[in-house]
């Protein structure tokens, strides 16, 4: 299973697929009937487009993404993600696997636009009062 979303930059238009042996086929169908009533076809085209991109469309995401980490900062655990969305308007989720070790990250969604990554940490500067290097 997997979603247009984040590798295509598409969030929010729930839109995916399921590749599984004929036997799971049908239970997945059945699910599917419940989740949604179908999707448009211009989104279903926008979905073979996306899927047909050449090889390097995938090492630019990896250029453009890394690029707009960059502009990101390193921040703390949860109570800095709770602060963030109710007093600055900037979602960030607590990102790690070893709690220890991952105690300072937080992660943020880069499918966003650069400009709305841009907004948010001039955002954050404003709010937090903190200096980056532009």
């Amino acid at each position: 299973m997997n979603s247009l979303g984040k590798t295509f930059s598409l969030t929010g238009w729930k839109t995916g697929w399921a590749i599984a042996p004929p036997h799971l086929t049908w239970g997945i169908r059945q699910a599917q009937t419940y989740l949604t009533f179908r999707t448009s076809t211009p989104m279903q085209y926008a979905a073979v487009a996306a899927l047909e991109a050449p090889g390097c469309y995938f090492k630019e995401l990896r250029r453009d993404y890394s690029a707009k980490k960059e502009i990101l900062v390193k921040v703390n655990d949860v109570a800095f993600c709770e602060y963030l969305i109710k007093e600055v308007g900037v979602v960030a989720s607590v990102f790690h696997l070893d709690k220890e070790e991952g105690k300072s990250l937080v992660r943020f969604a880069l499918c966003n636009d650069e400009e709305k990554l841009r907004s948010a940490v001039e955002r954050m500067k404003l709010k937090l009062k903190f200096a980056t290097s532009s």
